[in-house]
């Protein structure tokens, strides 16, 4: 792979975990969000299609390597322990594709890689790597080069993440005051690095965003339940609030950094209102899908769906037990089971399939294909009790979704849910309870449609672009600093956002493939997994 000739510009990304047009284009308009305004008016902007299901980590990752989930690996959080029905945390060990940094760094480039989901533990590249989500703490190895971790951390006393554990258990206020502690520091890491470092190309991901969306968007909808009820101003204003404080560090940015280099902004998805959980388990047990124990488990999910009758004693034992630690696979008779959900996160459906799971007992080939068009053709007749409305919008065998080596380590099936709902892990007293996590309301929820925005040497001006995919991300940064895009990527370089001139004079070139086969593993320490498995839990991810 060989460098374009004549074409070798600057590029940096920010990206914003969980940003939506819905909410930046009128804030825009009201003059609330300036920088992001002068995107509008000076370069181009858009919405971005996801991933499915949009969620951080495959998106993130399909966004880096320009391939879709099947190509690089990384469809969740969380991936099946081999030999159990338990889940591991995937890592950066887990992508089985060349990231964008590792093409550059190739090629001579200098990078810098900031907060980035899904990047520990950082590799070696030409420049640095700060990993970003699913990095376990601050006593972890989480900077590449090794030394860049103890600099960080006495120069701007560098921030991991965002702690959920107060949010979900009702202090909205020290969650707030945790989201503009982080932001700032992540804030003074970036201008930091800039200072320090040689870059060609540098990547920053703002997180806070999204889980300030999940939590406090029915302070802005109208349609929620409790929207009338909340009166206090300061919740009312947190989402607009932290947009205005991304806004800010934008335009700092565009102050300190060359005007040759063209700037990108892209959310890994969008965002919208959540409403209801749907324990599905409810309906695949009712279903005759899977089946409960008579153990202690199986009892106490009995007793959640309000099955028989229990003394008092154990009655509160099992609520609390049931906020701690659900403990739902000791409480499947797997050999019983056909299907189960259990990944929140991953909205999929996982078949008990014989040589696959422990205890699978489906066939693989015709009995595996009859249950699985059973199970979407039943899945589009589930409807919400109180409103007749249809719950599930679209239901995806994995293939349909995936194309690729790995797609067989997808799940089986994909669940779209209808806008406002959400698929939920474990059971619930009721097939449909309002979406909550711990005491607090779950009122956000990711959507397919996240932003792109764009602005510098030629770039288009004052222009929305209609077609841009997330895996269009890499193969138009490729585009833009003079490497050819490999051939095995699916994304396209997206030419609707350069001047017509600019592409006449810089023809796109291609090269090799970026596929990485048999790199090893990587298992989280017992107490990283606990780390990462308790601030999962705290966006909800986990039971």
């Amino acid at each position: 792979m060989t460098m374009v000739p004549g074409k070798a510009g600057k590029v940096f990304v920010v990206g914003i975990d969980g940003a939506t047009l819905d909410l930046i284009d009128p804030w825009a308009g009201e003059r609330k969000l300036p920088t992001f305004s002068k995107f509008m008016s000076e370069g181009v902007y858009g919405h971005l299609k996801s991933t499915f299901p949009p969620l951080t980590p495959p998106a993130w990752t399909s966004s880096l390597t320009g391939k879709n989930p099947g190509k690089h690996n990384i469809f969740d959080f969380f991936k099946p322990e081999p030999g159990s029905y338990k889940k591991r945390i995937v890592s950066a060990r887990d992508r089985k594709s060349r990231a964008i940094w590792n093409i550059l760094s190739e090629q001579g480039k200098k990078v810098g890689i900031l907060n980035v989901p899904v990047t520990y533990p950082p590799e070696k590249v030409n420049g640095f790597i700060v990993a970003g989500m699913l990095t376990p703490s601050l006593q972890s190895d989480f900077a590449y080069p090794l030394w860049l971790k103890d600099e960080l951390l006495k120069a701007v006393d560098y921030k991991i993440g965002i702690d959920l554990r107060k949010l979900v258990k009702g202090d909205k206020d020290a969650f707030l005051k945790d989201v503009s502690e982080v932001t700032e520091k992540k804030k003074e890491a970036l201008f930091y690095l800039l200072k320090k470092f040689e870059w060609d190309f540098f990547i920053t991901v703002f997180a806070a965003l999204d889980p300030v969306q999940h939590f406090f968007w029915k302070f802005i909808d109208e349609n929620h339940s409790q929207y009338h009820e909340l009166t206090k101003d300061k919740y009312r204003k947190a989402i607009v609030n932290h947009y205005k404080k991304l806004d800010g560090i934008i335009r700092d940015l565009l102050d300190t950094i060359s005007d040759e280099t063209v700037v990108m902004i892209y959310s890994d998805h969008g965002f919208g209102p959540l409403y209801k959980d749907v324990f599905i388990n409810n309906w695949l047990e009712e279903k005759g899908f899977l089946k409960l124990k008579w153990n202690l488990e199986g009892l106490k999910w009995r007793y959640l769906k309000k099955r028989g009758y229990l003394p008092k004693g154990i009655r509160e034992a099992i609520t609390a037990d049931h906020h701690r630690d659900s403990k739902l696979i000791s409480a499947i008779e797997w050999k019983a089971t056909k299907a189960c959900f259990s990944s929140l996160s991953g909205q999929c459906i996982r078949i008990n399939l014989k040589g696959r799971e422990p205890e699978g007992v489906v066939e693989e080939g015709g009995e595996y294909e009859a249950l699985r068009a059973q199970l979407i053709q039943e899945l589009h007749k589930m409807r919400d009790t109180d409103t007749g409305e249809r719950l599930v919008e679209r239901v995806f065998k994995r293939e349909d979704v995936y194309f690729g080596d790995f797609v067989k380590n997808a799940p089986d099936l994909l669940v779209e849910m209808k806008e406002g709902y959400v698929l939920q892990e474990g059971f619930g007293e009721s097939l449909i309870m309002p979406a909550k996590q711990a005491i607090a309301l779950r009122s956000g929820d990711h959507r397919s449609d996240g932003v792109v925005f764009m602005k510098g040497h030629g770039i288009r001006k004052g222009v929305c672009i209609e077609s841009a995919e997330i895996v269009d991300i890499a193969p138009t940064i490729l585009y833009l600093m003079g490497v050819p895009v490999p051939a095995d990527m699916d994304g396209k370089v997206l030419r609707e956002a350069f001047e017509t001139e600019y592409l006449e004079e810089n023809a796109v070139q291609y090269g090799g493939e970026t596929a990485v086969y048999g790199s090893a593993d990587y298992e989280f320490s017992r107490d990283d997994t606990e780390e990462l498995e308790d601030r999962l839990r705290g966006l909800g991810y986990l039971e």
